[in-house]
């Protein structure tokens, strides 16, 4: 029961800030609603090295528990939306959107078209 209550009054936030350079800022916020208390993630390095054995995964980047690994996923979706990415997902769903929109646009023009002609041919 504590932890599904420790789940409800806590929540992590990033926070995806531009430079001018292109580059970005992010920020990993944690707020306990409970007590109040908020607190962000240490700075970080990203250090790449050689990956000797493909065959045979390395040491991870990061490591979560359940809990913090499921809300730091989600916020991190949030913050990336928020910043105007969107998945390939998203990015299929809006071409067949646009091209059933085409389709439909020439559908009109089609079927239309000749009501429009007929109706100049009773006006004119």
């Amino acid at each position: 029961m504590k932890r599904e209550n420790r789940v409800i009054n806590e929540k992590m936030m990033i926070h995806i800030e531009r430079n001018m350079t292109g580059g970005s800022s992010i920020y990993i916020i944690y707020h306990d609603r409970s007590s109040g208390k908020m607190q962000v993630a240490k700075p970080v390095t990203i250090e790449f090295g050689d990956w000797i054995n493909e065959f045979k995964l390395p040491e991870p980047t990061m490591r979560m528990d359940g809990i913090f690994g499921k809300q730091f996923i989600n916020a991190m979706g949030k913050a990336l939306e928020k910043d105007g990415f969107q998945s390939t997902k998203e990015d299929q769903m809006e071409g067949r959107m646009n091209a059933m929109k085409n389709h439909l646009d020439d559908m009109r023009q089609l079927v239309f078209k000749d009501k429009v002609i007929s109706q100049e041919k009773k006006n004119g």
